[in-house]
């Protein structure tokens, strides 16, 4: 029979697996000073109705029915929503 210290399936101390993972340490800077990962409120602002403007232009009121006026809205909100953090975050990134 085996005695040797290797043939228990206890972990030993010095066990890489058992060590704890040191956490990530959060960035001291404030949030004004980091850079951003969403685009300013007003530019999604200005986006949403600029383009809500011209969707009423587009489709004037009683020529689509109301509940696929309110479905290609939430859809185009969300698409633009997208875009814009999208481009955001294109125009943000660090220069390499």
């Amino acid at each position: 029979m085996d005695t040797s210290p290797r043939s228990t399936n206890q972990p030993s101390g010095n066990d890489d697996r058992t060590a704890p993972m040191a956490r990530p340490q959060p960035d001291p800077r404030t949030p004004a000073d980091r850079p951003g990962r969403w685009a300013p409120w007003w530019i999604y602002l200005v986006v949403l109705l600029g383009a809500n403007y011209l969707r009423s232009w587009l489709m004037p009121v009683g020529t689509v029915p109301e509940v696929a006026v309110v479905a290609i809205g939430l859809a185009q909100a969300a698409v633009l929503f997208v875009v814009v953090t999208a481009l955001w975050r294109v125009a943000r990134r660090p220069r390499r």
